[in-house]
């Protein structure tokens, strides 16, 4: 090459470089590097949002300075935008999930201002679901899929792009999948069966549902798929087709032997199917399956004609109706291999009952909410009704007694009460299990079988009705709870903080005084018993107390006299939280305000130039909240609690702790928690609200009472022999007296307590008769009871107690059915000549004795 070319060269790629450099000295003050981030650009300048990923980055920088009363603004003012779908899909592409955006959802405050709060919460929530429905919308896109399978075949690039936009759309794209592969040959079908193994483990369900598809080669190749993937979780899936008559031989051999490689046994080794199936349901029943998102679970099927998610309308479901729905899967699978396997029914049966009674509600007939379920118990073998229900109470399944109990009560099959080995039968037994509904469910059944009981059974019987009647309405529904401390000051100062935190206290100070109480009636929800409560001692006390059968599982705290160990390294553990949340605010704060300063350093614009200061300023001010005095005082706090932790009396606690350990439901509580409205709420609402432990509502409690008089008037009249209602005679009074009670709830105790052979059972009558503001309906039937009773049993009235129905009879307004009702008792109430002997014989005229107070002797008797 000439030498002039080579300088002519070397002089253009000089000035080439000149006039590169040539821009950044226009703009000197731009420093010569990269372009940053956007949110360091907003870090650095603090411009106002204008797109949506402007208030997007401005919102991430905020709440990471935990400024989250602006970041709210900032969310608002994005979702008042109405990005689009493409705008909101970039969004996501950019964070790579959606896990940022459902973060929001969980922010605990974001600001003092309840309404700001609730807006904000209300965002979070419209934003997630949007970014949500445009990635469903675009993934989900039948079009689109059916286009990137037919690019699996294409070139190199092609099919590199499709398999990564499939493995994108996870479980949506395994319908067209699945389609395209049935008639598929070839490369075309290779790709496929090259391709399913790698997704995502989202596709396992609907892979799972095509199993379903009647289609041999299919199913092949499916089973194939699994043992590819190498999921053992994947084996519960293939029992069926391994133990079904129905499935081809093929079909069974492959299934087995995939179960063999993927469960690591030998062939010989395997399970009978029919078992396999049935220990799958019950993990469902047990609730050992996870879901990984339990409110929005998604249930592929085969519907006969596609794969499809969820029903119509309810593309999701929440994790019991998963439950629901694959244990009973499993269980009718097993029952399709083998219809007599009685572990298969059983939980089936068990299943239906634990969900059925689980939406209606325990306090609900099963036909009203579950007709399906009431029809399928009604036509079943009681023996199977009576052996779910043997292991419901084994397991302790509260809502499958219930249901259990309810069938066999509606059934009335006499086989449910007769003894079929050691021990009572189930439905016996779950009279003493200790829940209220379950004992109420249980009496009512026994009652309605048509079997005379024993004498131990009828006894319980009308003991839980006793106590249902007795039971006090709550005031305005708060959950009761029985308070015992050694000192009314104590009793007094826990009964104001439980009437703080929404509930009512009922105070007792001796360990006999709450046994009493419990015993009384059935309206305890809760128990906070001081260790130091007397007679009879703790330990005495405590098994007591889980040993009562109508209390002994209702959730018990015992109160330390100072904190447990437990308390105080939770207060640490709070305490060191601060702390570090302290820091880290503070060291933000300090590198954020050096931030602002250079931009103010840099800026030339005035209106920027006060902006930036205004920040500065408040920058200034927040720091002031985290200076070193505060630091201080933290750090002071965290050396108390450590100290305190240090001279804690271990001792005590752990022998309470290994106390027990023996009994359900218990838990250590310290005072200072016992004391506070605040700690008393967090511990005792969650256990509360636990539908175990969940307390009586008012209505229940008065549906309770009415049903249980109506049922020991039916026993008093004689219509259900073997119950004796005398044990009840106390509640039975109280009911008269009662506020609150329907007026047939009322004559029900009425006609008990005119059956009871006892004298007071008069004056209780005659008190209803005289209280004019009874209704009339109530006052007549007292008379008639009454009436009765004296016919029976003579006249136990005094005196003025006739008088007073004589001044009723000659009431001018009194109503005239009344007045003949009252008529005829003043007509019963006049003795017969034995009678008249007796009480002549039993007159004395003799003068009474003197006070014992020294101012007159007894009188000596006479011989």
């Amino acid at each position: 090459m000439p030498r002039s070319a080579i300088r002519f060269a070397i002089g253009v790629a000089f000035l080439a470089a000149l006039l590169a450099r040539a821009p950044a000295q226009d703009k000197p003050d731009k420093p010569d590097k990269p372009k940053e981030l956007p949110r360091e650009e907003y870090r650095e300048f603090f411009k106002t949002p204008e797109t949506v990923a402007d208030f997007w980055t401005a919102l991430q920088f905020e709440m990471e300075l935990g400024r989250h009363e602006l970041a709210a603004k900032l969310l608002h003012g994005l979702v008042g935008r109405k990005p689009t779908d493409e705008e909101l899909l970039r969004l996501e592409e950019k964070e790579g999930s959606l896990s940022p955006f459902l973060r929001l959802r969980s922010v605990p405050r974001w600001s003092d201002d309840k309404a700001v709060h609730d807006q904000a919460v209300k965002d979070a929530d419209e934003l997630a679901q949007r970014i949500n429905e445009a990635l469903q919308k675009l993934l989900g896109d039948k079009k689109r899929i059916a286009r990137l399978i037919k690019d699996l075949t294409g070139d190199r690039e092609e099919k590199a792009f499709a398999a990564k936009e499939l493995y994108r759309s996870k479980a949506l794209a395994v319908p067209q999948l699945v389609e395209a592969l049935r008639p598929a040959t070839g490369e075309e079908r290779e790709v496929i069966l090259n391709l399913l193994p790698r997704l995502s483990r989202d596709t396992v369900p609907p892979l799972v549902a095509a199993l379903d598809i009647p289609d041999e080669g299919l199913r092949l190749d499916l089973i194939d798929v699994f043992l590819k993937r190498a999921e053992p979780a994947t084996a519960a899936d293939l029992w069926y087709l391994a133990g079904s008559p129905k499935s081809s031989p093929a079909v069974r051999t492959r299934a087995t032997r995939a179960l063999a490689a993927l469960l690591a046994r030998p062939v010989d080794a395997l399970v009978p199917a029919p078992l396999a199936l049935t220990r799958e349901a019950e993990r469902y029943y047990r609730h050992q399956i996870t879901f990984p998102n339990p409110a929005q679970v998604a249930v592929w099927r085969w519907d006969s004609k596609e794969l499809v998610q969820g029903w119509p309308g309810l593309p999701t479901v929440s994790a019991s109706r998963a439950e629901e729905y694959f244990g009973l899967r499993f269980a009718r699978q097993a029952l399709d291999i083998d219809p007599a396997y009685a572990p298969a029914q059983e939980m089936f049966l068990s299943v239906a009952l634990d969900k059925a009674v689980e939406r209606a509600g325990v306090d609900q007939p099963l036909a009203k909410a579950s007709p399906e379920v009431a029809e399928l118990l009604a036509t079943v073998n009681p023996d199977l009704v009576v052996r779910v229900l043997d292991k419901a109470l084994a397991d302790r399944r509260a809502n499958v007694i219930v249901g259990a109990v309810r069938a066999l009560g509606d059934l009335k099959d006499a086989r449910a009460v007769r003894p079929s080995g050691a021990g009572d039968p189930p439905l016996v037994r779950a009279i003493n299990y200790p829940d209220r509904r379950v004992q109420m469910a249980a009496a009512e059944a026994l009652l309605r079988v048509p079997a005379e009981p024993s004498a131990t059974t009828a006894g319980r019987v009308v003991d839980v009705l006793r106590r249902a009647v007795a039971a006090e309405p709550a005031t305005k529904g708060k959950p009761k709870v029985l308070v015992g401390f050694a000192t009314d000051a104590l009793n007094e100062r826990a009964a104001k903080a439980l009437q703080a935190a929404s509930y009512e206290a009922v105070t007792v100070r001796t360990g006999r005084e709450a046994l009493k109480r419990l015993e009384s009636a059935a309206d305890i929800d809760a128990l906070l018993i001081d260790t130091a409560l007397p007679d009879p001692g703790l330990p005495s006390l405590l098994a007591q107390l889980r040993a009562g059968v109508g209390y002994g599982r209702l959730p018990l705290w015992l109160v330390l006299p100072g904190e447990t160990q437990e308390s105080l390294r939770r207060q640490r553990y709070e305490l060191d939280r601060r702390l570090s949340d302290f820091r880290t605010v503070r060291r933000d704060l300090v590198a954020e305000k050096a931030r602002t300063q250079l931009a103010l350093e840099r800026s030339r614009e005035q209106v920027k130039s006060d902006a930036i200061r205004q920040q500065i300023d408040l920058l200034g001010q927040q720091l002031t909240s985290y200076g070193a005095d505060q630091e201080t005082a933290l750090r002071a706090q965290a050396r108390s609690l450590e100290q305190d932790q240090l001279t804690a009396p271990r001792d005590r606690e752990l022998s309470l702790t290994r106390l027990i350990e023996r009994y359900p439901n218990v838990w250590l509580l310290p005072q200072s928690a016992a004391l506070t409205a605040t700690a008393l709420k967090d511990v005792l609402g969650p256990q509360l609200a636990d539908s175990a432990s969940k307390p009586l509502t008012d209505a229940e409690r008065k549906e309770f009472a009415e049903r249980s008089l109506a049922w020991l008037a039916r026993a008093a009249r004689g219509e259900l022999p073997g119950y004796d209602i005398r044990p009840a005679e106390g509640a039975l009074y109280a009911a008269l007296r009662a506020e609150g009670l329907s007026e047939e709830a009322v004559k029900s105790a009425v006609e008990a307590v005119g059956r009871l052979p006892l004298p007071k059972a008069q004056t209780e009558l005659s008190a209803v008769v005289l209280d004019a503001k009874r209704p009339v309906a109530v006052r007549s039937a007292a008379a008639a009871a009454l009436q009765r009773h004296v016919q029976q049993h003579t006249s136990a009235l005094t005196a003025a107690q006739v008088r007073a129905l004589e001044n009723l009879v000659a009431e001018p307004n009194l109503d005239a059915g009344l007045r003949t009702s009252v008529a005829l008792v003043i007509g019963s109430t006049r003795p017969d000549a034995r009678v008249t002997g007796e009480r002549l014989k039993g007159f004395d005229p003799r003068p009474k004795p003197a006070p014992k107070d020294g101012k007159g002797a007894e009188p000596k008797d006479e011989k």
